[in-house]
């Protein structure tokens, strides 16, 4: 079991991204822990898809016409829903909105889980760059710019389905395994890991081919 006692130094943060698909994962407690286990020492942030939620809201959208920034917003809030299912599930997490918030986290011992209707706006000020407002962007892409923003060592998608043998960020984009715009920032990261959660499996790279064809 992950031991967030041993973690006080957060240069070493890896995002973890929680597919949506896995909330009805009976297990999933011990199936986050588990992955956790693979990246020992480190500080970990969790952040939390959309999957069903979010698509109620896509439909509302298509039938209400909302429009992109306030498609957006509730896309965030559905994301909040799942958020706070995972932190009844599992009270080993807390809420955390900043790198203030998850380094205090990590020193009493629980595992920081992302607010991301919060840190998300926040970042977007800070920045000075606001993520695209289309259906085309989905939380894969939010975890990669977070991640980038954060100054991450590693993201690690952890997915319902497993990774095709030598997968890379635009081959995982034509299979629809992530989405169009994942492999902007997702490149710009030192690593990118994924694995299956439903059949426990080593956390697998997701190779970024730069522009001379050359496996990085």
């Amino acid at each position: 079991m992950y031991a967030m006692s041993n973690c006080h130094e957060t240069s070493n943060l890896i995002v973890f991204k929680i597919g949506g698909s896995l909330l009805d994962l009976p297990n999933l407690p011990d199936a986050l822990a588990e992955a956790l286990d693979q990246r020992p020492g480190c500080a970990p942030l969790f952040i939390v898809g959309g999957g069903a939620t979010a698509d109620i809201v896509r439909e509302w959208d298509a039938v209400h016409k909302l429009g992109d920034e306030r498609a957006h917003g509730l896309a965030l809030r559905a994301m909040a829903l799942n958020e706070l299912l995972l932190l009844d599930v599992w009270p080993a997490l807390r809420h955390v909105r900043s790198r203030r918030q998850l380094e205090a986290a990590c020193i009493v011992g629980k595992i920081p889980l992302l607010c991301t209707v919060c840190a998300v706006p926040a970042l977007e000020s800070k920045s000075g760059g606001k993520l695209p407002r289309t259906w085309r962007l989905t939380s894969d892409s939010i975890a990669a710019w977070v991640a980038l923003h954060w100054q991450a060592a590693e993201l690690v998608l952890l997915k319902s389905v497993p990774l095709p043998h030598n997968c890379t960020l635009h081959r995982a984009a034509e299979l629809n395994l992530v989405d169009c715009c994942f492999s902007e920032w997702a490149a710009q990261l030192p690593r990118v890991g994924w694995t299956n959660l439903r059949a426990p499996e080593a956390i697998t790279p997701l190779i970024d081919v730069g522009p001379d064809g050359e496996k990085n």
